[in-house]
Order: C-alpha cells, then sequence, then structure tokens
C-alpha cells in the first residue's frame, strides 16, 4: 500500500462520491446533492491508496459559542482497508489542519451506540445531548407558547437558532438548513418552512417524528404541524433545556472533543441537524 492522507479538492469529487456509495446506504441523488452542496463549503479529508480514495470524513463549518467549530461526518473507509488504523490516522490529520484554522470545538453523532467507545479514544467524550418529547394531538394543540422561544420579527435561520436555543449550540448557516431540507425530502421527511420557524419531520404509523425544529415564534411552528399531518401523536427531538418542552426524556446525542484552544469543555450541547 502507498498511502497519503490529504485534504480532498474537487477533483477528488467523483471519487469519493463512490467511496461514499459504497460506504453508505444512500440514495445516489442525496449523494449527489451532498457533494453538490458540501465539497466547496466544507473541509474534506482523504486517504489515498495511490491516487484512489479508500477513506475519508467531512468537517461542516459552523460554531459553538461564539467559538470556530465543525461537525464530523460521513467517516468511512473501504471494507478492505478496515482495522488498519487508517481512519485515526486520518482523524488526527483533520483536526490538526482544523486546529490550525481556527476551530476550537469539533462535534460528532456517532452512526450507532457502539462507535461512542470508538471516538473516546481520540478525545471525544459525551457531552452532547436532546430531549425526546412525545404529544398527542390535544396535547399540542393545547401547548402554552409563552415559555418558548422569544417571538421575533428579526428573520434568518441563524436568528432563529439564536432565539430558540440561546447558548450551548452548533450554529449552522441557513445553507446548511437549505441542503438538509432537500436531502431529508429524497427520504420522504416533509418540511416546515415559515417566517419564524423551521422544522423536519417524518410522518410515520400516525406519528409525526419532528426530528429538528427552531423557531422564534413556537405559535407559528405549532399551527403549520398541525396544518402539514394528520398524525394522532407528535414526537419532538429538541434541545434538552428547552423551556417550551420540559418533560422531554433527555438522551445522549453526540460528542465533542476540545481542540488546542478550548478553554472549557461544554456540556449539554445539541449539534442540530444531522445528516442519515
Amino acid at each position: 500500500m502507498n498511502l497519503t492522507f490529504v485534504q480532498a479538492d474537487k477533483s477528488d469529487t467523483e471519487s469519493l462520491k463512490e467511496l461514499w456509495l459504497e460506504c453508505f446506504d444512500e440514495k445516489e441523488s442525496a449523494a449527489d446533492l451532498f457533494f453538490e452542496r458540501n465539497i466547496d463549503s466544507c473541509s474534506a479529508y482523504c486517504t489515498k491508496d495511490g491516487e484512489a480514495p479508500v477513506a475519508a470524513l467531512y468537517l461542516i463549518h459552523g460554531s459553538l459559542n461564539g467559538e470556530k467549530a465543525h461537525y464530523l461526518c460521513g467517516a468511512c473507509t473501504k471494507p478492505e482497508y478496515r482495522r488498519l488504523g487508517i481512519m485515526a490516522r486520518l482523524i488526527a490529520v483533520a483536526l490538526n489542519d482544523a486546529e490550525k484554522n481556527g476551530d476550537v470545538y469539533s462535534l460528532l453523532l456517532p452512526a450507532n451506540e457502539g462507535l461512542y467507545e470508538f471516538y473516546e479514544k481520540f478525545g471525544y467524550y459525551i457531552g452532547c445531548c436532546a430531549g425526546r418529547c412525545e404529544l398527542s394531538r390535544a396535547e399540542l394543540e393545547n401547548l402554552r407558547c409563552t415559555s418558548g422561544g422569544e417571538k421575533t420579527d428579526c428573520g434568518g435561520f441563524e436568528a432563529m437558532q439564536k432565539a430558540c436555543f440561546k447558548d450551548n449550540f452548533l450554529l449552522q448557516s441557513g445553507d446548511f438548513a437549505d441542503f438538509a431540507e432537500k436531502y431529508y425530502k429524497i427520504y420522504g421527511a416533509k418540511s416546515i418552512n415559515g417566517k419564524g420557524c423551521f422544522a423536519l419531520f417524518e410522518d410515520k404509523n400516525g406519528c409525526a417524528e419532528i426530528f429538528y425544529s427552531v423557531y422564534s415564534d413556537l405559535e407559528e411552528l405549532k399551527t403549520l404541524l398541525l396544518e402539514s399531518t394528520e398524525a394522532k401523536k407528535f414526537a419532538f427531538v429538541v434541545k434538552a433545556d428547552s423551556n417550551a418542552f420540559r418533560q422531554s426524556k433527555i438522551n445522549r446525542y453526540g460528542m465533542i472533543k476540545p481542540l488546542a484552544r478550548a478553554q472549557s469543555r461544554p456540556t449539554g450541547v445539541y449539534i442540530g441537524i444531522t445528516l442519515n
């Protein structure tokens, strides 16, 4: 093997897409959308054996509590190159570059429970969580909306995040929200996109699974959800300290690694929109 660990560029797009589709149970149209949006706006890293990528990962840029941060996703290795320590070396290269570029935190959501232990080896800890709150249709109709995010006309996805989540969350761009809306629609998800709210949800057996929601006007979100589905039950994934959903069951929901410039080890962090 002749392995090199490099930051990928646009010329690697097609071979990285092939690797993505080999490693993930992904629709080709979703992969096309991911690379169309992210190959220029995120930092992509890959391991090559000669000229061919055999492992890759992607850093989606954002911020956490005013500090530069990223969401690490899409970590994958060709089956015949696994268990050789290649991903460990690739993560080290990517995070070293991220530190040099001023990133203070790295966040990720393991694809399954078994991977939490894997990422602990690289200095990640379980500092991210989310709440899950289930409401009947009647309970949602009667939900008091005076204690959620402050109603504001400031507009914009970033402003809604700040109004709704306050602090300890991965701030993402409106461009990323637009991408996520298109991405999840490929898999049958529905979206709410109002003046003061944004949500992604799936209708499953009479339950609306709202796996992401953000709002500066919770009343609008509630109204649009009730208009958009005939579901009898609503299951919200929310920031763990959400005032509007105090009866949430709190679960671990990702990991965080402070990089060299970090002055703290945040806990209770909400990652927000994640990818399949």
